[in-house]
């Protein structure tokens, strides 16, 4: 605390003496000044408008539900009927901030996953049923904490690749009927780019779009061959060699995603895709472009 006072006290002196001294730089204005200069509208425009975060929704036990679905799949439940019930969890997974086992962004990840097997229509019950027992038995590689460890291992470790389980997803994507395919095929895609790979992963994401472009998974393949890309372009800050090569690669992200905002203007990605082209922008030390991203 000491250190942060003093460091405060420093810079304080310092503005004033900028502001004061013999340099003869005049003051920095204050923050309202500044409001007016930002593009199209001011934050203090936008605020009053912005609604508030909706409240926390009731704890939900979302394995428990998806377990439900994996039930009323294998009785037959009309898709139509699995699609709502799957569609009402997305939308009780964005309005709480989840910890712990079986919640949090990778369990909307699943979701979304068994989103598009609903919406697409055509497997089978028992598919539907074998599918999402097994999407269930292997929550780790995925993303979805089972313990301690994973809960609090740093998001830039990311887990060794599962050769056994990647080869086990390759056999099924090879065997699988046309209407599963591409689940099994965005599976192996997924795995790769969990563990921090992005080229194998990427190959992955392309042949769900080559040979099932109608199916709904192709949009979040599309998707997420742009997070590929976008990986690319991350790197060590202090190193010069990998910072140039990563702005070589901010063009090719920036195209991947803005391909994915012309083929789904109202995709379900658009927010997420609006954010990292901001990102990228940010990188590029383009910040009024970053704020239009981040304001959109």
């Amino acid at each position: 605390m000491a250190i942060r006072a003093t460091s405060l006290v420093l810079i304080a002196s310092a503005a004033a003496a900028l502001a004061s001294g013999p340099f003869f730089d005049e003051a920095p204005e204050p923050l309202p000044d500044y409001l007016h200069r930002l593009p199209a509208e001011s934050l203090r425009e936008i605020f009053p408008r912005t609604p508030p975060a909706p409240p926390p929704g009731p704890a939900v036990d979302f394995r428990a539900k998806i377990e439900t679905l994996q039930r009323e799949a294998a009785a037959d439940t009309p898709v139509a009927e699995l699609l709502r019930q799957t569609e009402a969890l997305l939308a009780q997974a964005r309005r709480r901030d989840y910890e712990g086992v079986w919640q949090g962004a990778e369990v909307s990840t699943l979701l979304h996953d068994l989103r598009d097997l609903f919406a697409f229509g055509e497997a089978t019950s028992t598919e539907m049923a074998d599918y999402i027992g097994w999407r269930l038995a292997h929550p780790a590689p995925f993303g979805i904490a089972t313990d301690e460890a994973q809960r609090t291992r740093p998001y830039w470790q990311k887990p060794d690749l599962d050769v056994a389980l990647q080869k086990e997803l390759a056999d099924r994507a090879q065997t699988a009927s046309p209407a599963m395919r591409p689940h099994w095929r965005y599976l192996a895609g997924a795995l790769g780019f969990k563990s921090g790979e992005d080229t194998e992963s990427e190959r992955q994401f392309q042949q769900v779009l080559d040979d099932f472009p109608e199916h709904p998974r192709a949009e979040t393949a599309l998707f997420m061959m742009a997070r590929c890309e976008l990986s690319r372009t991350r790197t060590d800050f202090w190193n010069e060699a990998e910072r140039a090569k990563a702005a070589e690669r901010r063009p090719v992200a920036r195209a991947a995603f803005e391909e994915y905002l012309r083929q789904y203007p109202d995709g379900r990605f658009v927010g997420d895709t609006l954010g990292w082209l901001g990102a990228l922008d940010f990188a590029d030390q383009k910040y009024a472009d970053a704020l239009r991203r981040y304001v959109a």
